[in-house]
C-alpha cells in the first residue's frame, strides 16, 4: 500500500467520500497527505476538522454557489466544466490572492447529459489564451502536465505520433498526449 501512496510518479488520491473522519485519520496518519471529496459540503466539514496539511481535491461537479466556500480549501479541483464555473473560480481566486489549480472536464462525447465544456467552449479557451484571461487559475489538461500558455496546432505536438485529416483537433493542438510549454 505504501508503495501507491507514496511514489514520484503519480499522485494517488484517497476518495474519502462518504467515510468517516476516523478513517480518513487511520490513511492520514500512514503519511498520505491527499484526499478526494465529491460534494462540497463534505469537502468543507472535513477540511474543518482534520489536518490542515491535507490537499483536498474536489472530484464531484462543483455548483458555481459552492465556489466561494471550496477554492480557499482546494488543493485541485478535478471537474472544471463551464466556462461561467471558470470565470466564477478566477474571480473568487482573486479575491483570495490565490492561483487555482484545475482539471478541464471536456465533454468529447457532446452528449447533452454529460457535463463538461463544449468542444466550442474549449477552442474558445484555447484560441483566446486561457491563461492571459483568467490569471488565478492554472489549468491542466491532465493530472501531469500544464496546459500549455500558447497551444499550436500540427504535427510534432506528441512524440511518434502522425496527424491525418481526421485527427480530432483537441489531438492536434495538443491538449492530450505530451503537450509541452
Amino acid at each position: 500500500m505504501k508503495d501507491l501512496l507514496f511514489n514520484n510518479k503519480f499522485t494517488c488520491v484517497a476518495v474519502s467520500k462518504t467515510k468517516p473522519i476516523e478513517d480518513i485519520e487511520r490513511i492520514y496518519n500512514l503519511g498520505h497527505k491527499d484526499f478526494g471529496e465529491n460534494k462540497a459540503q463534505e469537502l468543507i466539514g472535513k477540511h474543518q476538522k482534520l489536518p490542515k496539511d491535507i490537499r483536498w481535491h474536489m472530484i464531484g461537479h462543483l455548483q458555481t454557489n459552492k465556489v466561494k466556500k471550496v477554492v480557499p480549501i482546494s488543493y485541485l479541483i478535478h471537474s472544471v466544466d463551464s466556462l461561467k464555473l471558470i470565470k466564477t473560480i478566477d474571480k473568487e481566486s482573486k479575491k483570495l490572492n490565490k492561483v487555482t489549480s484545475c482539471l478541464l472536464q471536456i465533454n468529447i462525447s457532446g452528449e447533452d447529459s454529460k457535463y463538461g465544456l463544449s468542444a466550442e467552449n474549449l477552442k474558445s479557451l484555447v484560441n483566446n489564451n486561457l491563461t492571459n484571461d483568467y490569471r488565478n487559475i492554472q489549468a491542466w489538461n491532465c493530472p501531469t502536465q500544464e496546459l500549455p500558455r500558447q497551444v499550436a496546432t500540427g504535427a510534432g505536438r506528441c512524440p511518434g505520433v502522425s496527424f491525418g485529416p481526421k485527427t480530432p483537433w483537441w489531438y492536434r493542438c495538443g491538449l492530450c498526449h505530451g503537450a509541452k510549454k
